[in-house]
């Protein structure tokens, strides 16, 4: 069998051709595929689609942001190790609508998966998929592999609309892939193999439980730390940072200011105390 790994690196490297074969077999079968670039690009077509019914969504497109990013955290969120909770679909309240987060995209069949807990309506007329566009996977035989990883007492699949004849599934259904950022990083060569996460949640801070982490898709999980951290500055804002930069690039000045800080230490901040003497001071007293 195909390792997963395999096969991830296999999608990245030929995505495009697997986004296009995705998007012919759903809409072959009836359903809808959109191409949109954020969480609040996605919450204003799905209230665009309500307001076309003439049903009111409770909280405007600010509520469905807010319902989207539970279905499919921020890429960058999920991978700095954030925790995101494990919800297949959610209700919009009074709209007939139901939003629902893809485990996984299979190409071959036009077919999404669901995996999870569902907490919103069971039927909705009309359901609308989320889902980045690195979850495609090749071949309908492949969940057999990816299956296990995801860990979804709740499987099913989704494969379009409600066909005549048929006494369930939604009456519209529309599948919206979302970029985030996902282009970039996929041409990214340092940092595309990211892409091959699959959330199964091993790495994040208190799933290891002490055993030593070994990603099933290959990622090697030491470096991304280092991968992710070139990003940090930009995130980085505020007089308290700046003031530290300023400090940081005028030796005397760090050098008085640790001074102070250990003259003023306290322990009920909960932090190592520092060292009586500085790097500096016992470097100068070796070289006397």
């Amino acid at each position: 069998m195909t390792k997963p790994a395999e096969i991830r690196a296999h999608v990245l490297a030929n995505l495009d051709h697997y986004l296009a074969e995705l998007e012919k077999q759903l809409t072959g079968q009836g359903g809808t595929v959109v191409y949109l670039r954020s969480a609040d690009e996605a919450a204003d077509y799905i209230e665009l689609l309500a307001r076309e019914r003439e049903v009111r969504v409770t909280g405007g497109a600010e509520g469905i942001r807010r319902q989207i990013e539970q279905l499919e955290p921020r890429l960058e969120d999920y991978l700095k190790g954030e925790p995101c909770v494990a919800v297949e679909s959610v209700a919009i309240e009074g709209s007939g609508i139901g939003l629902a987060g893809a485990a996984f995209l299979i190409a071959d069949a036009g077919a999404i998966c669901l995996a999870g807990e569902r907490t919103g309506a069971a039927r909705p007329r009309v359901q609308v998929v989320l889902a980045g566009i690195e979850k495609v996977l090749p071949r309908m035989r492949d969940m057999a592999v990816f299956l296990p990883l995801v860990g979804g007492s709740d499987v099913r699949f989704l494969t379009g609309p409600r066909r005549a004849g048929e006494l369930d599934g939604p009456e519209e259904l529309y599948l919206i892939l979302l970029d985030g950022g996902r282009s970039e990083l996929l041409a990214n060569q340092e940092k595309r193999d990211l892409l091959r996460c699959v959330r199964c949640g091993d790495c994040l801070p208190g799933q290891a439980g002490g055993r030593a982490v070994t990603c099933p898709v290959a990622i090697d999980i030491e470096s991304l730390p280092l991968l992710l951290r070139e990003e940090a500055p930009a995130e980085v804002s505020g007089w308290k940072f700046r003031l530290w930069g300023f400090v940081m690039g005028r030796p005397r000045l760090y050098e008085f200011a640790g001074q102070m800080l250990r003259a003023f230490w306290r322990e009920q901040w909960g932090l190592p105390a520092p060292a009586a003497k500085t790097f500096r001071q016992l470097w100068r007293e070796g070289k006397k």
